[in-house]
């Protein structure tokens, strides 16, 4: 129960943020222009085509669920915008907790330092887990209701989007924990989210010298299996809602789940890094 009421705790604090409820407006802003500009025409009594936002979007054999169109342009769209806000609400959680006075307080409860840290860990996630849930499903709902297309798939892929986060944020703790600053964990996670991890899928082609050596090789494959593989995950997130756009003769691409297993992987050794960190620590 304490480590659930610390949980807790940590997602109300993650919620009384400015940049959390600006999070949750700008996904209800979204879901309101899909709503206002979504337009269905019906051909005897069945949905023909699809206007969305001015853009046709034709209903034929060549599609296997047009509503995927929908959900490629918003989630897949804001998804890396959805992270770095999410990132944003949540990194203070874990330096704010280790502060001086804040960090005596609980390190005097009778709870394990893992218990303590992991709860932390569990409630950012949970917050931004819960910010994405409204989204995701009230998109499922709106163009469900809109269409009578139910993609029901928009709700597998909130699922591996909380545990893209998760992965990020595990990245995040091991940071925070080390630095106990907010602006390095924001400054190194952008860093891999925005540079670092689209250097590592494509430094084979990016025409620099040091980057086609041998020791660049090494260094980048650690890399990638050391830290969240978070391109290749986008890539599979987005798989998902473009092989429902096509037609079948182009889905011999599968979905891949090992970007995911390889990123949960290194998620939980870095907070395994950060835990040994947080209970060698005399604070």
């Amino acid at each position: 129960m304490k480590l659930l009421t610390i949980v807790w705790n940590t997602i109300y604090e993650s919620i009384t943020r400015v940049t959390l409820l600006i999070y949750l407006a700008i996904g209800t802003i979204i879901m309101m222009v899909v709503l206002f500009g979504l337009r269905v025409e019906y051909a005897d009594g069945k949905p023909e085509i699809l206007y969305l936002f001015g853009n046709e979007i034709p209903i034929g054999d060549g599609f296997i669920d047009p509503s995927s169109v929908i959900f490629l342009f918003t989630i897949g769209g804001s998804l890396m915008g959805m992270m770095l806000f999410g990132m944003f609400a949540t990194a203070g959680i874990i330096p704010s907790f280790l502060k001086r006075g804040t960090i005596d307080i609980y390190l005097s409860k009778p709870i394990s330092r893992l218990h303590l840290l992991f709860s932390k860990y569990l409630g950012g996630v949970s917050a931004i887990g819960a910010a994405l849930l409204y989204f995701y499903f009230g998109m499922f709902l709106i163009v469900g209701f809109t269409t009578g297309f139910w993609n029901a798939s928009v709700m597998y892929v909130w699922v591996l989007s909380v545990l893209l986060f998760a992965t990020v944020y595990a990245l995040a703790s091991f940071l925070a924990v080390i630095s106990r600053s907010i602006g390095v964990v924001l400054i190194f996670v952008y860093l891999h989210l925005f540079i670092l991890s689209d250097i590592i899928v494509k430094y084979e082609t990016i025409p620099l010298p040091f980057l086609q050596t041998k020791t660049a090789e090494v260094i980048i494959t650690v890399l990638h299996y050391g830290l969240p593989q978070i391109q290749p995950m986008v890539q599979q997130l987005m798989g998902i809602f473009e092989r429902q756009t096509t037609t079948i003769q182009i889905m011999e691409n599968g979905f891949d789940m090992m970007p995911f297993v390889y990123s949960l992987l290194s998620g939980t050794f870095l907070f395994l890094l950060a835990y040994v960190k947080f209970r060698r620590t005399d604070y």
